[in-house]
């Protein structure tokens, strides 16, 4: 699916001005380092944007190119890691999650109809997901604090 530079960029803002303010609400401090680690945020999606829009040859998804980059982006060996390790970490991680999944719930708004259609099949496969990843992270975590005994 084809993203528009304008389009993905207001989003971008209006999910960075929701994750500040979610940050916020959360009696979070939200100082300038943090507005210039959402920023810079907002610059590497752009930036995997205009990445996937440069090579559209190579069938390979947004979110792909989004994490490759952000991957390349921190790593220790990256001349811009310390500038990008000293203001991302100022972002609360919970506050991004917020508009993340506001996104997801207007998506899945907008595709009522195919969910109806789909209908029981998918809440029971997510029963059985969820239950399951539940059940195996209480037994990992049961796993891992009886070796620690």
């Amino acid at each position: 699916m084809p993203y528009s530079l304008p389009k993905a960029g207001a989003i971008l803002i209006f999910g960075g001005i929701l994750t500040l303010f979610s940050q916020f609400a959360e009696q979070i401090k939200v100082s300038l380092g943090s507005v210039i680690g959402v920023v810079l945020i907002i610059v590497i999606c752009l930036s995997a944007i205009l990445l996937q829009k440069l090579f559209h040859k190579v069938r390979y998804p947004l979110l792909g190119w989004v994490a490759t980059l952000a991957l390349i982006l921190c790593l220790p060996q990256s001349p811009c890691y310390t500038i990008l390790q000293r203001y991302m970490s100022q972002v609360d991680f919970l506050s991004i999650t917020v508009p993340i999944l506001t996104f997801a719930g207007i998506a899945v708004a907008d595709r009522l109809v195919e969910l109806k259609n789909i209908g029981l099949r998918v809440i029971i496969v997510a029963i059985f997901v969820f239950g399951g990843r539940l059940l195996l992270s209480a037994i990992f975590a049961q796993l891992i604090l009886n070796w620690y005994k």
